[in-house]
């Protein structure tokens, strides 16, 4: 729509987008998503949906985060490193860390399950963290993600120990299922949350930040069930594949549908093919089940569409696909922390349906792609890094025709840069297996250690001759003094001046600076950008924020 929704009202939309961010990063239509994101969550704004960074209306723990909020943390992945949306996050994470606190017992819990931008109510029966209190906790997390945010992650880890302290409840010990009670904030009293969820990415997160085993206590007590629902392929990652092994060698023996995690039945949670699969290699897994999901596709279109029973979803599965194309899910229905190895992209006439992947390994150091390029002609896939360590890695590719996930003829190799939105190019012969195979050898600078500045489109306009910039510090380091220049189409600098050192939003402030470039007279705008950095000496966060096109 003209005003940015998509028509079942802003709130529910924001809902129904939780689909969208997954098929971007597989390669469908990645830009469209990104610009029809942008939209909505400008419309939740230009509505007046947020105060202070929180819902303006008052709502209870879980439409609270309905109201924006996660359209919030959609645009934080697919458009990644916008000044824009990082000091959205800024001010959403100062709203969540009011609606905090240090209780008696001396725990950090939120304090109340019913509340708006301005107001809280803690009395009872409000009074109470619960499960989908945690819900909120995505935008915070994903800013911490970014540039470490210290402010944010010292309230995030709190939490986490907070909730750490309750795992007691109901029998959750070593070994056990940890079941979330609810959680009264006065008096530290546990009571039955009533509605289940298990709010896996508070302690993913903190154990991402900090390394510290205990935070995977609750994750791995209950075994590959629990495993099942982190986004990140935990299989290779916390090294735990005889977990899983133990449980294919009991269901290999069960009927079809009682499998662990199902087949089709549930949208939102991991089907057990596919980790067999990553086990064993047997492919005929994912055809079954690949095949059972299209065919509850088939029978539940009506209902997807025109019959649809509720305006903010539709059950479509994607989780699967995610973990085999990006090697991780990046987002599922309150499955909250991103664990996609990579995106993709594909040089037209190719789509994302002309290529079929698979990952069948990976970590944050290395990772595997089998990719069948289904045209008759070669296809340009450009592979994005996105939940992978920096630095130097080593790349080989070659064709296997023998299906057994083993590149068989000549195999070429090169190192490359490689890191989180930063892209490398294939050419993927036609009617033929590709295997890929990264493998960090020698590590970069951590993210968090980086400074960012970053520009929006919003950030540049043109008066007559002059050219206006806002230019945003956005990184877990100072940013030094650079540079920013008007390069019109054939890469000719046309003006450039410096711009000042920002602090890093330490404080969950935007720092900013304004610059005025004024042109030559007769410049030739057509095609022009507007560049941070133009000689690329910063080694930034990302450069996805540094080029911005000049309208004339």
């Amino acid at each position: 729509m003209p005003y940015g929704d998509l028509g079942g009202g802003i709130s529910d939309d924001t809902d129904l987008t939780n689909l969208w961010p997954g098929l971007a990063l597989m390669g469908a239509e990645p830009a469209k998503v990104r610009d029809s994101l942008r939209a909505l969550l400008n419309a939740a704004y230009r509505n007046g949906m947020f105060t202070r960074g929180l819902p303006t209306i008052q709502a209870d723990e879980l439409h609270s985060y309905e109201e924006g909020i996660n359209c919030l943390a959609q645009n934080l992945i697919t458009d990644f490193g916008s000044p824009r949306q990082l000091e959205r996050a800024m001010e959403t994470a100062r709203g969540v860390e009011s609606i905090t606190g240090v209780n008696a017992a001396g725990h950090r819990h939120l304090r109340s399950s019913y509340y708006s931008g301005t107001r809280m109510a803690t009395e009872d029966p409000w009074g109470y963290a619960k499960p989908y209190s945690y819900l909120v906790l995505q935008v915070p997390q994903l800013l911490v993600e970014f540039n470490g945010s210290p402010a944010a992650r010292k309230y995030l880890l709190e939490l986490a120990d907070g909730l750490l302290a309750h795992r007691h409840a109901n029998g959750g010990g070593a070994g056990r299922f940890f079941s979330v009670p609810a959680i009264h904030f006065a008096t530290d009293r546990e009571e039955n949350a009533g509605r289940s969820y298990f709010p896996w990415h508070v302690f993913w997160g903190a154990y991402r930040w900090t390394g510290e085993r205990r935070y995977l206590d609750p994750i791995i007590g209950g075994g590959s069930s629990q495993l099942m629902q982190v986004n990140a392929n935990v299989m290779d990652q916390l090294d735990v594949r005889e977990t899983f092994q133990r449980t294919v060698r009991m269901a290999d023996d069960w009927p079809t549908d009682n499998r662990p995690g199902g087949r089709a039945a549930n949208f939102r949670s991991s089907a057990f093919d596919h980790f067999a699969w990553q086990l064993d290699h047997d492919k005929s897994r994912l055809a079954r089940l690949y095949t059972s999901q299209i065919e509850t596709c088939a029978a539940t279109e009506f209902i997807n569409t025109e019959g649809s029973l509720w305006i903010d979803r539709v059950g479509v599965p994607t989780t699967e696909l995610q973990r085999a194309r990006l090697g991780g899910a990046a987002l599922v229905r309150n499955s909250l922390y991103p664990g996609h190895t990579v995106g993709w992209n594909f040089a037209a006439p190719a789509n994302d349906q002309s290529v079929a992947i698979l990952i069948p390994d990976a970590t944050r150091t290395r990772f595997t792609v089998i990719a069948y390029n289904l045209e008759t002609h070669p296809v340009t896939a450009t592979m994005t890094g996105w939940e992978v360590d920096p630095g130097e890695w080593e790349i080989t590719q070659g064709v296997d025709t023998n299906d057994d996930d083993q590149a068989d003829g000549p195999v070429t190799t090169r190192t490359a840069r490689f890191e989180r939105s930063r892209s490398l190019s294939f050419e993927l012969p036609p009617r033929a297996t590709s295997i890929l195979t990264l493998r960090l050898k020698h590590a970069g600078t951590p993210y968090w250690q980086r400074p960012d500045l970053g520009l929006d489109r919003e950030d540049v306009t043109l008066q007559g001759n002059e050219v206006h910039v806002r230019i945003h510090s956005l990184g877990g380091t100072a940013a030094p003094a650079a540079q920013v220049a008007v390069i019109d189409s054939h890469g000719r600098i046309l003006v450039q001046a410096a711009t000042p050192a920002l602090a890093a939003p330490d404080d969950l402030h935007p720092k900013t600076a304004d610059i005025t470039l004024s042109l030559p007279a007769g410049s030739d705008l057509t095609g022009a950008s507007v560049v941070l950095d133009p000689s690329e000496q910063l080694n930034e966060v990302t450069r996805l924020n540094n080029r911005i096109p000049l309208q004339p």
